[in-house]
């Protein structure tokens, strides 16, 4: 019911194209991709909903108000550290006059038509665009469920709107009072304003100012909030041997070793490599390092460091491309008094975060259901989609918190999350 309310909320200046085609390909690919308010992400939602009891208000697609005054604001970017997810909440705090306490951060499901990145034309995370890209998203959202509250609260008691203050949570006309969450279920019944006053900046009581992260707490108590802490019925535990080189295949493999491995229940071979699967990582790892492969590397990558280096010598010694010119660099070179030259060579860089790439997947009933850290959600739910035949809207996934990233977990073609889908479509049960 709340489509056609929202849109305002959602708008923004067109996406710029993006240069990379695979983007550009899963950007079409997720345009039917269905729009689904108010579904919450297992493993994170509020839990009252478990319990059987009400369950949060939804006052738009960023903002959740439950009945014992938490504030729920849904992330469209993943948080691997950086504070992203505090950000965002920052923001809605702020408009909405919140108290910092009842903050709580989710991470928003895989659904490109409400949580899209403007600057990638995709729902994803990535060049350091997640404040910039929401900043007024995210203020407008929690300025419409203020506007909404304070509406609730006039209702309630009889007076006129402007008689109404909300300051650290409370909301008062003076004579009344009640929490965020007292009003939270008529509120969200009420028409979102279309275009909410924000606060001016000498205004703001949060935003720029510093305060514990959301994420602190959970971190430093060892809470179950990563990939790896997720279980399922029935899972099964892989790790994969992978090439050595860029463009290698198997030619063949023995397994006899890793078969003999404690908790060894399995082994297969995937388009990117071997597969052991095991009842625990520590049997999946242990069988992997005794597998015995065989590496075709006809058509792989064999030049080293110092070859590639060369190439890219020989390469900056030719003209390349103009984008743009200003001035005559060339003859402001040569007509220098003095020229200082320098060369720069950095090495193959690799983007290696704390947590190691992870994901934990199902498929039930033609559903596909994925937990990970998800740098980009819309790529991993159409690769995960191509690799096990089903519609992109077919797949959801729940985005965790992450343990690092450095664009490690942003790249086009999934590499994880595509193994791990290989594995599902082979095995059949949960991996």
């Amino acid at each position: 019911m709340f489509t056609q309310r929202i849109d305002h909320l959602l708008a923004s200046p067109a996406a710029p194209e993006l240069n990379r085609r695979g983007f550009l390909l899963v950007s079409a690919a997720a345009a039917g991709t269905g729009l689904a308010l108010g579904v919450m992400a297992p493993l994170q939602g509020n839990p009252a909903l478990a319990a059987g009891e009400p369950g949060p208000a939804v006052f738009n697609p960023f903002v959740r108000i439950t009945p014992d005054n938490k504030v729920i604001v849904l992330s469209k970017h993943l948080d691997k550290g950086q504070g992203t997810a505090s950000g965002l909440a920052t923001l809605v705090a702020e408009e909405l006059d919140a108290d910092w306490a009842q903050m709580r951060a989710e991470f928003a499901p895989a659904n490109v038509a409400l949580y899209q990145n403007f600057l990638f034309g995709v729902q994803g995370t990535g060049g350091s665009s997640a404040i910039a890209n929401s900043f007024e998203q995210y203020r407008t959202a929690g300025a419409a469920a203020r506007a909404m509250i304070v509406e609730a609260a006039a209702a309630k008691w009889g007076v006129m709107a402007d008689r109404i203050s909300v300051s650290k949570g409370v909301v008062s006309d003076g004579k009344n009072s009640a929490t965020l969450g007292e009003l939270a279920e008529a509120a969200a019944k009420r028409t979102v304003p279309v275009a909410p006053k924000l606060k001016d900046a000498k205004d703001w009581i949060y935003i720029g100012k510093s305060f514990p992260r959301l994420d602190a707490a959970a971190k430093t108590t060892a809470q179950p909030i990563f990939t790896q802490d997720v279980q399922l019925s029935g899972m099964v535990t892989a790790a994969l041997a992978r090439a050595p080189r860029f463009g290698a295949t198997v030619a063949s493999f023995d397994a006899a070793a890793a078969k003999k491995i404690a908790g060894v229940i399995d082994v297969m071979q995937i388009p990117q490599g071997v597969a052991v699967l095991a009842t625990s990582t520590w049997g999946a790892i242990t069988g992997r390092d005794a597998l015995k492969v065989t590496w075709d590397e006809s058509k792989a990558e064999t030049r080293g460091s110092d070859k590639l280096i060369a190439e890219y010598r020989e390469l900056a010694a030719t003209s390349g491309a103009s984008v743009r010119k200003d001035g005559d660099a060339v003859a402001g070179l040569k007509s220098a008094v003095k020229v200082i030259e320098a060369e720069f060579v950095f090495p193959f860089l690799a983007h290696a975060p704390m947590e190691p790439m992870n994901c934990v997947m199902q498929m039930k009933d033609g559903a596909v259901t994925i937990w990970t850290g998800s740098q980009l959600q819309t790529v991993d739910q159409n690769i995960a989609a191509a690799i096990l035949g089903v519609r992109p809207e077919d797949v959801s996934i729940n985005t965790l918190w992450a343990g690092g990233s450095f664009g490690r977990r942003g790249v086009y073609n999934s590499d994880f999350v595509a193994e791990t889908a290989e594995l599902v479509k082979a095995y059949g049960k949960p991996v």
